[in-house]
């Protein structure tokens, strides 16, 4: 199954609220909305350490509102 299967995902920009069990995090987007977000790539590979205030960019699930992927921390 190529690109033209799935459904486009949104990516946005927020603030990491909250710290929760299993590389989960509670984040609040630019938009007021709040996510829980599970840390991919890099950060759950080499345990990089996100904390409550950190600016993430994270790519939001197309199937539930209120979950979400962190891709990375944003720039300043």
């Amino acid at each position: 199954m190529g690109a033209e299967g799935r459904e486009a995902a949104t990516e946005a920009t927020g603030t990491v609220v909250e710290e929760l069990p299993s590389l989960l995090f509670r984040v609040r987007l630019d938009s007021g909305h709040f996510v829980e977000a599970a840390a991919t790539g890099r950060h759950a590979l080499d345990f990089l350490r996100l904390l409550p205030g950190d600016r993430v960019r994270v790519r939001l699930s197309p199937r539930d509102a209120t979950r979400a992927r962190i891709l990375g921390r944003a720039e300043k």
